[in-house]
């Protein structure tokens, strides 16, 4: 009786552990899938606010201008900054190998 009263205690923790297992498994696909949802969302609101903000400095112009167009324009400008920012890290550094030498 008491054999058997054991063998049930073993089999029920058994299904307990497996069952576990299993709710850890699904947290934590769920949890990977959080965090891509978040990643996407954060891409999303960047992409939002870049052409909210293009939105926001409206051309003097009175013609339509469309999002892509937006989009685009605001691609260019942040390229034409990034190049001038290399330009003037390169500027920088040459004056710091001057100052050393």
């Amino acid at each position: 009786l008491m054999q058997d009263r054991k063998e049930e205690i073993l089999s029920h923790k058994e299904v307990k552990t497996a069952q576990l297992r299993s709710c850890n498994e699904e947290r934590h696909i769920v949890a990977k899938d959080l965090g891509k949802m978040k990643v996407s969302l954060d891409k999303l609101k960047s992409k939002c606010g870049m052409i909210s903000s293009v939105n926001a400095g409206k051309v003097e112009s009175d013609k339509y201008e469309s999002p892509e167009y937006k989009l685009i324009m605001a691609a260019q400008k942040r390229e034409e900054l990034q190049q001038e920012g290399d330009l003037l890290d390169e500027t920088i550094q040459k004056k710091e190998k001057e100052v050393r030498s």
